[in-house]
């Protein structure tokens, strides 16, 4: 199902060409996206609203948490941040995490860099086929303990 929306990506270890799935996509460099989005250039208000999902997302998941949202596309996109140290100061060494956006079908973007997020994604396709989801998936945000600290996570509910 996701083979539809995949990339081609060389591997950083052994120079093989491998295609980029939701399945393998937090194993990539910074940079690689999948999306689920069908931005048509042609349609102006269509491409202007994917372009602001992608680029500026409204809200943050993290806000969201015991609340229901509801997902009809999403996007998954690795990126670099900087470690801090347990004072919050910047280390200088830097760890590739993923950037989802779960997009609502009244337009409404969620964004959150958490590894937890990319799960929940990777196992809405699982369930339910490679969006757009129509109707929208119903997700319950989480947040669950775990080592020292917590993770962001969903419930589907419908």
């Amino acid at each position: 199902m996701a083979e539809n929306n995949t990339q081609l990506a060389a591997s950083i270890n052994t120079d093989e060409i491998t295609p980029i799935t939701v399945q393998n996509i937090t194993g990539q460099k910074a940079g690689t996206m999948i999306t689920s989005f069908k931005a048509d250039p042609a349609n102006r208000a269509q491409a202007t609203k994917v372009f602001n999902a992608m680029n500026n997302p409204s809200e943050k998941i993290a806000d969201h948490i015991n609340e229901i949202i509801e997902v009809r596309d999403f996007l998954i996109e690795m990126t670099n941040i900087e470690q801090q140290d347990a004072y919050g100061n910047p280390t200088g060494e830097y760890d590739t995490v993923p950037r989802c956006v779960f997009v609502s079908p009244d337009g409404t973007a969620y964004q959150s860099v958490s590894k937890g997020m990319a799960n929940v994604i990777r196992n809405m396709i699982t369930c339910a086929g490679m969006a757009p989801w129509e109707p929208a998936i119903q997700l319950k945000i989480k947040q669950v303990s775990v080592g020292r600290g917590s993770m962001l996570t969903a419930d589907m509910v419908g």
